[in-house]
């Protein structure tokens, strides 16, 4: 059985500056970046 990817994440010091690059220099975008509290990942799930 294969899997598609849903999401990945990346950890960078400066969000702003990662997708500036990944836009302008992979061509990879729009982003959409959310901050979430611990509270409300608590209960986040993927495929059930």
């Amino acid at each position: 059985m294969t899997r598609k990817i849903k999401q990945i994440a990346l950890v960078v010091k400066d969000v702003q500056k990662a997708m500036d690059q990944f836009v302008n220099v992979l061509g990879i975008g729009p982003w959409d970046v959310r901050h979430f509290t611990p509270a409300k990942v608590r209960d986040f799930k993927i495929d059930g």
